[in-house]
């Protein structure tokens, strides 16, 4: 196969996935120019995370959670994220070419003012910022300070009829013993001795025989 033949068939490949993301993901355009490794980060985080996308973006926030948080989330196949304006929450990742990923970062941006904050044109230039520093950040975050991953919200599990029955039926207190009256005492006594009684009656009958 010639170089040529070489590099059609990847592109082909390529604008074959596009349009699969496209049609996976309509929000988002996965353009070839720049923006395709970005779109493909931001459907992954809205696929796993509590995060709804918006539009377009909104003061350097790509989309917000269901409890309001908005986030700015980035995505790279290299060893640094990115970013320019100051986010509240950022949530970061590494994309690895078989489709899965490594969080880098989740959590408020306080922590990476406070620890770069001092290079020149934080804030205000496109910055990177290596993954193996962020990673680092991610890890002192505290879990409620997170975006939560949607498989980690935990639904309650309906009861079923059966095991409702069941638990019902556990928690019923034990019918009392009812204590035998005097009565029913002299009616035993009665059974008692009418059974002795046919006992001989028998037994005579059996030696007359």
């Amino acid at each position: 196969m010639s170089d040529e033949e070489v590099v059609k068939d990847a592109l082909k490949d390529i604008f074959t996935g596009i349009n699969k993301l496209k049609a996976a993901f309509p929000p988002k355009g996965f353009p070839i120019d720049g923006r395709l490794v970005g779109d493909i980060g931001e459907a992954i985080i809205q696929r796993d995370y509590d995060v709804r996308l918006f539009g377009s973006p909104i003061g350097g926030h790509d989309g917000k959670t269901s409890d309001g948080r908005l986030v700015q989330i980035k995505a790279t196949f290299k060893d640094s994220l990115t970013f320019r304006v100051i986010p509240d929450y950022y949530l970061g990742i590494r994309i690895h070419e078989d489709g899965s990923y490594t969080e880098i970062y989740n959590g408020p941006a306080d922590s990476i003012r406070e620890k770069y904050g001092h290079r020149k044109g934080f804030g205000e230039k496109l910055l990177p910022f290596p993954n193996t520093g962020l990673l680092g950040l991610s890890k002192e975050i505290a879990e409620d300070r997170r975006i939560p991953k949607r498989n980690k919200q935990v639904q309650e599990i309906p009861k079923t009829r059966e095991t409702q029955e069941t638990r019902e039926t556990q928690e019923l207190p034990e019918t009392p013993k009812v204590p035998e009256t005097r009565e029913t005492q002299k009616t035993q006594e009665k059974k008692a001795v009418q059974q002795k009684l046919l006992t001989g009656a028998e037994l005579w009958q059996d030696s007359d025989s």
